[in-house]
């Protein structure tokens, strides 16, 4: 079933474009945010993840332009009008447009593009992942025969994600895995996506717990990854796993096959520095626990599920030294309120978002409690959603 949103910031979006434009869009596609369940910087190292689709979304519009120039707007950021050939001079929100015109071989195209969007931008719920998926495909979709309705097939939106990753990688020049693209685009409405980040194998997980829901709370407390720690931490892992592999010892493998103990000493035996150990810990434990995690949420089992939230907060927090001060102080009240069975941090971290498992009992006012409690602690910005139900990847028309 169609979610209403969707469909409601989609019309959004086309009656923006008319606006600013005076003609109706080519083509649009909308993408989703997305949250990880469990499985935190292991995608970048083979591992696994977990996660699943909000319905809170960026749409982005699209028709050959007027004029000679390309014209990026977005409501949110404002606009930029560049020369086709100077699309590597885009700042901003446009930088990302520009890296998608560029990897869908568009550059000598003047184009008009409008984005519009309902989701916090770095709040650790993959904003650029949504961007550059339905700026991909909504650039495809203008190819095609504006008759035909059909919605792009698995292989086609694999194929979309595949090529955000590489513009967040080369042109945006962020060192991430491949979970936030693969979740924006590929998602099922209603389940979390299991992905194999070695060969891109995936199975759908159900989500529903009886007598729970899923919660999402926005720290309010904003952060890039390309300014952050975050490549500093990829780095980190990426030597230690190049050491283990040229002492023969399979580096890329170890953090999906073996337990934490067994990855220490393998990892002394390499003559891995010491400072990278933690990391290299958290890595594999998270690994575990998203299989750990498909067995509770398979099973319906909320405590075991609640459990693994806690452990996997912890260990982002006190191994891989991405939580702060202030999101722990969060953490620790949260799970004084009543209500509240887990809860951790989810994303890279430095900030973001956090996703917790609450009872359906009170639900509202529970949820207005947290809400109070985070924007006294972490930030007067800080914002509780609460997930009706996640939902399907990109979808265009």
């Amino acid at each position: 079933m169609p979610d209403p949103n969707r469909i409601a910031v989609m019309e959004a979006t086309r009656a923006h474009f008319v606006e600013r434009f005076a003609a109706e869009p080519r083509s649009l596609a909308i993408a989703p945010a997305r949250v990880n369940l469990i499985g935190e910087h292991t995608d970048y190292s083979d591992g696994f993840v977990l996660p699943a689709a909000l319905p809170l979304y960026t749409c982005v519009a699209v028709a050959p332009a007027a004029g000679p120039e390309t014209v990026l707007v977005s409501t949110r950021f404002g606009e930029q009008r560049l020369a086709a050939a100077a699309l590597h001079s885009a700042s901003g929100f446009g930088r990302y447009l520009a890296g998608a015109i560029g990897e869908s071989s568009r550059e000598d195209t003047a184009l008009s593009i409008l984005v519009h969007g309902d989701m916090p931008v770095e709040a650790g719920l993959s904003s650029s992942a949504s961007l550059l998926v339905a700026a991909l495909a909504a650039l495809r979709r203008m190819t095609t025969e504006t008759t035909l309705l059909e919605q792009p097939g698995h292989a086609l939106r694999l194929e979309l994600a595949l090529a955000a990753r590489r513009v967040e990688n080369d042109h945006i020049g962020v060192p991430c895995g491949f979970m936030d693209q693969f979740a924006v685009a590929c998602a099922v409405e209603g389940q979390a996506m299991l992905l194999d980040c070695l060969d891109n194998q995936h199975t759908a997980v159900p989500t529903a717990l009886p007598g729970h829901s899923w919660v999402v709370i926005y720290s309010g407390i904003r952060r890039e990854l390309a300014a952050s720690d975050y490549g500093a931490r990829v780095e980190a892992v990426k030597t230690a796993l190049a050491r283990m592999a040229a002492a023969d010892l399979d580096g890329p493998h170890i953090l999906r096959t073996h337990n934490p103990a067994q990855v220490e000493l393998l990892a002394r035996s390499a003559g891995v520095a010491s400072s990278h150990l933690p990391l290299l810990n958290h890595v594999a434990a998270d690994n575990a626990r998203v299989h750990l995690m498909r067995y509770a949420l398979e099973r319906g089992a909320a405590p075991m599920a609640a459990t693994i939230l806690r452990l996997g907060h912890n260990s982002l927090s006190r191994q891989f030294g991405v939580s702060l001060p202030v999101i722990d102080e969060f953490f620790e009240a949260g799970y004084k309120l009543d209500g509240v069975r887990g809860l951790r941090l989810t994303g890279a971290g430095m900030g973001g978002s956090l996703v917790a498992l609450v009872a359906n009992d009170n639900l509202d006012e529970l949820m207005g409690r947290l809400e109070t409690v985070a924007r006294r602690i972490m930030s007067p910005d800080a914002a509780v959603f609460g997930v009706a139900g996640f939902v399907a990847g990109v979808s265009w028309r």
